[in-house]
């Protein structure tokens, strides 16, 4: 099943994976609980800024 959200908190409640996409690249694939453990949604990458 794929579910889009921009809230975490249904995700945690739904999901047992997490991909984030930001800008049309993969910025994260990881289990919910990686997600959480790392504090962070997108893992060792980071989001361009803004322009």
């Amino acid at each position: 099943m794929f579910v889009s959200s921009h809230l975490m908190s249904e995700m945690q409640l739904t999901a047992d994976r997490l991909v984030v996409i930001g800008r049309g690249r993969l910025l994260a694939d990881a289990s919910m609980a990686e997600v959480i453990a790392r504090g962070s949604w997108c893992g060792s990458s980071s989001s361009p800024s803004p322009s």
